[in-house]
């Protein structure tokens, strides 16, 4: 119940805040299946912390997919970050919010995302980065590909989600209002059309990346 607590009580505050700073606006929430149960999940872009904030204010709330549960690095990740990332994230501020961390290392979807793949089953929506971590343009276009290994196990569907404006913003700029913050909802897909036949060993890895190229398109 934490997460739904945390999400419910923050999601205003959240939302005139990204309005009112970032000139934030949503476009494709039609393509979120509300009216149909089960798990859903959301896919997107990945270039700020402030991107999975911005995927929660734009979700409707109290909705039928709401909350939304994360999938976190490992705290581990962040053991040697000389942001205030290190003071922030830690194993109570993950469970709070819902961000739920793959066991690392495992080299296993099943065993990785395990947690993830129980919550789709029955029902909540899970947002996933399939990048893994911040996008940087300079550098290749990269995808793990849990996201369509959860999709194929749960038969839910994905929703790819493009987030723009939240290049090099930092707090400064933010408060300054130097940025234009949107998130758009792409109409779903499912492991299918994403795998198109591909039996590979790597057939997961290539979906996420094609996954990817589309979002980026959008």
């Amino acid at each position: 119940m934490l997460p739904y607590v945390w999400q419910s009580g923050t999601w205003l505050l959240g939302y005139v805040l990204l309005r009112f700073f970032g000139r934030f606006t949503v476009s494709g929430i039609e393509n979120i299946p509300y009216s149909q149960k089960g798990g859903l999940i959301l896919a997107a872009n990945h270039d700020s912390d402030l991107d999975g904030v911005m995927l929660l204010a734009g979700f409707a709330p109290f909705s039928r997919h709401f909350p939304l549960y994360y999938v976190a690095k490992s705290r581990g990740d962040y053991a040697w970050d000389d942001s205030l990332r290190k003071l922030i994230y830690r194993s109570w501020f993950f469970w709070l919010i819902g961000a739920f961390p793959v066991v690392t290392k495992a080299r296993d979807y099943a065993l990785s995302l395990a947690l993830h793949e129980r919550l789709l089953h029955d029902g909540h929506t899970v947002a996933i980065f399939p990048e893994g971590s911040f996008h940087k343009k300079t550098t290749e276009l990269k995808a793990r590909g849990g996201v369509v290994y959860l999709s194929e196990q749960t038969k839910c569907p994905i929703i790819p989600v493009r987030i723009t404006g939240t290049d090099d913003i930092s707090i400064a700029s933010f408060l300054l209002r130097k940025h234009t913050l949107h998130v758009h909802y792409d109409v779903p897909k499912t492991s299918a059309q994403l795998l198109e036949g591909d039996l590979g060993p790597d057939r997961y890895k290539h979906a996420a990346l094609a996954l990817m190229k589309h979002i980026y398109s959008l």
